[in-house]
């Protein structure tokens, strides 16, 4: 009796505050921004997860991209426009070399990074999770 209350309880939880729980999305590689958009027709990045955080109250998305288990990059986006947790916009501009937008539209991530023409080394890039 205790088990089945403990899992019920959990459960009930788990579905209130899953904030509470691991909520990694899976990183995918996409070959267009549309694709991003829709994180349909990419490739699965294997081992590959991202994590946000969202605070409001500061317009910050804080966010940590793992592989495996393994922190490889984390980092903060700062002057976000912040809906909710699942809906969310940044964008960061360096003149003269990237512009770069990380957004989050009904708990699905896309990101875009396009370069300075003039530096044909750096490509464009596009990914999303879910």
């Amino acid at each position: 009796m205790k088990k089945s209350l403990l899992i019920i309880f959990i459960f009930t939880t788990s579905n209130s505050y899953g904030s509470w729980f691991n909520n990694k999305l899976q990183q995918y590689t996409c070959k267009s921004y549309s694709d991003s958009q829709n994180c349909s027709n990419c490739e699965i990045e294997k081992n590959n997860f991202l994590e946000f955080k969202v605070d409001k109250n500061s317009s910050r998305v804080f966010f940590t991209a793992y592989e495996g288990n393994k922190v490889y990059v984390s980092g903060v986006n700062d002057n976000c426009k912040i809906f909710d947790e699942k809906n969310w916009s940044c964008t960061n501009e360096i003149v003269n070399l990237s512009f770069t937008e990380d957004k989050m539209s009904n708990g699905i991530y896309s990101s875009y990074h396009t370069y300075d023409k003039r530096r044909p080394f750096l490509k464009d890039s596009f990914s999303c999770g879910k």
